[in-house]
């Protein structure tokens, strides 16, 4: 195993220790994706040389949990090409007014990746409501 890399028994405890950190429990459930994520981290704690603590949770993304949307689908919604090349005439191009390139990012993923759950898309809204109130 190289510099940084840990094995999943690592990964584990290194959450566990950290009381603010959470696992999915797809996550425990799949032990090469939480080995993966264990060796992940330690790479970046040890190119980064510092505190994260933004990282407090991992977990495994289903595929079924969001609508897939091929290029072409993309593509005749505009969502983020338009036919003339101009950004500002395509929905992504509309809607983000974000600050900064982490919200931009996220909300290009919403857009790419539209959920399917009822329940989060609402909780979804009502957290875009507060900010509009």
């Amino acid at each position: 195993m190289g510099p940084g890399a840990l094995a999943a028994s690592d990964a584990d405890a290194d959450l566990d220790a950290d009381a603010d950190a959470t696992v999915d429990e797809a996550a425990v459930a799949a032990p090469a994706a939480t080995a993966a994520a264990g060796a992940l981290l330690g790479y970046v704690q040890d190119t980064q040389r510092a505190a994260l603590p933004h990282l407090n949770s991992i977990r495994v993304e289903n595929s079924a949990d969001v609508l897939a949307l091929d290029a072409a689908t993309r593509r005749s919604l505009e969502l983020f090409e338009h036919p003339n090349g101009r950004d500002e005439h395509t929905l992504a191009g509309l809607l983000d007014t974000c600050v900064v390139p982490m919200g931009a990012r996220l909300l290009r993923r919403w857009l790419s990746q539209p959920i399917r759950d009822r329940g989060e898309l609402n909780a979804r809204l009502d957290a875009i409501t507060a900010l509009l109130d």
